[in-house]
């Protein structure tokens, strides 16, 4: 593997883990679903509506779309990125 495709590889994965460790969030109640945005995975966030607490949860639907996005364009640099041997 050369380097710069080396360099993409771990750039996807910081981001990915990035994504893990922010990831997004929203509210349930009854219904209905509140999009809280993104938030510390140890500290989610916490919404009120009309004096009632809704539980926050992560979106995992989104997230999975995330990390599928970022796997996909990743894979497209890295092979983008190979070293083209000459045909001799």
């Amino acid at each position: 593997m050369e380097k710069s495709q080396l360099i993409v590889l771990w750039v996807g994965i910081a981001i990915v883990v990035l994504m893990g460790i922010f990831p997004p969030w929203v509210a349930i109640a009854e219904a209905s679903h509140f999009y809280l945005g993104y938030s510390f995975i140890l500290s989610p966030p916490e919404e009120m509506k009309r004096g009632e607490m809704h539980i926050a949860v992560i979106e995992l639907t989104r997230l999975l779309t995330q990390w599928i996005m970022v796997a996909v364009i990743v894979g497209g640099l890295i092979i983008t990125f190979k070293d083209k041997k000459p045909k001799d």
